[in-house]
C-alpha cells in the first residue's frame, strides 16, 4: 500500500524438510524498517506487515539462512 501511512506486507512459507532459522531484512534507501529472525517449520507460513516512512523508495526485502551473509531470497518493490 502506497501513501502516507504505507506499509508492506511480507508472506514466508517455508518449502524445506527441516525447521530452519531465518533472517528477514525490509530496507529502502540506507532505511532499515524491519530486521527480525524466526523460525518455520516445513510447510509453516510467516506473515508481516512492515511501515514504511518514505513511500517513494524502492523497498528491498531480503530472507537470509540465520547465520549466512548471502541472500537465500530477495524481492523488490519499486
Amino acid at each position: 500500500m502506497r501513501g502516507p501511512k504505507s506499509s508492506v506486507k511480507v508472506d514466508v512459507q517455508s518449502g524445506e524438510l527441516q525447521t530452519k532459522r531465518y533472517r528477514l531484512l525490509v530496507a529502502g534507501n540506507h532505511v532499515v524498517y524491519r530486521d527480525t529472525t524466526f523460525r518455520l517449520a516445513p510447510g509453516a507460513q510467516l506473515t508481516r506487515r512492515v511501515a514504511i516512512a518514505a513511500p517513494q523508495d524502492a523497498i528491498r526485502a531480503t530472507l537470509y539462512l540465520a547465520g549466512s551473509k548471502r541472500p537465500y531470497r530477495h524481492v523488490f518493490l519499486r
